[in-house]
């Protein structure tokens, strides 16, 4: 629809742009280094949040993507624009700390943000609630992965290649190597 309609497709386009005006705008105020680094954390949190989804969705969500394109769109929000603006923002935050700012408050700002990064960064493996697969528990006592019986040359090759094993699959290809294959495989079996 947004690019089927000038006036909206602009509208967006000038929404994106004011947007991240506004928000370098804040970071590069001298002053308010903590505001800053405090605005590029929430922004790589939601913006990482969006790749996260768009990375793991399992069909396209543009008519004018592909889901591999989509999903290459995704992990670069996720990940590198992520620590990207999680890096920022932490030199904004020593700056701030180098800067003067009260040893205590500085101290348990310091910390907060720290301990949120370490928190979200456990919470989209551990906080995971998927309703595509099943859980990885258990995965030794299994009868079955994939549709074919537990083996680890079958688990070791749908790691790697899961569209190759079971065409259809919503788990995407992510270009894994063959140990790194066998080193999840391994350590999936000690999920008893």
């Amino acid at each position: 629809m947004t690019l089927a309609e000038p006036a909206v497709h602009a509208n967006a386009h000038a929404t994106l742009v004011g947007t991240a005006v506004f928000l370098w705008w804040s970071v590069s105020r001298g002053r308010a280094r903590i505001t800053g680094a405090l605005w590029l954390f929430v922004t790589a949190l939601h913006a990482g949040g969006l790749g996260a989804l768009m990375a793991l969705s399992a069909w396209p969500w543009f008519h004018a993507a592909t889901l591999e394109q989509q999903q290459l769109a995704g992990l670069v929000m996720w990940i590198p624009a992520g620590g990207l603006l999680t890096a920022i923002a932490l030199a904004l935050l020593a700056g701030w700390l180098r800067a003067g700012a009260r040893p205590a408050r500085a101290l348990a700002l310091a910390t907060a943000l720290l301990s949120s990064v370490a928190l979200v960064a456990c919470d989209q493996v551990a906080g995971a609630v998927g309703s595509v697969g099943p859980p990885l528990t258990q995965v030794a006592r299994r009868s079955y992965v994939a549709g074919a019986p537990n083996a680890p040359d079958h688990l070791v090759r749908w790691i790697q290649h899961p569209r190759g094993v079971r065409p259809g699959t919503p788990m995407p290809e992510m270009g894994v190597t063959e140990g790194d294959a066998r080193d999840i495989a391994a350590y999936l079996y000690t999920l008893r």
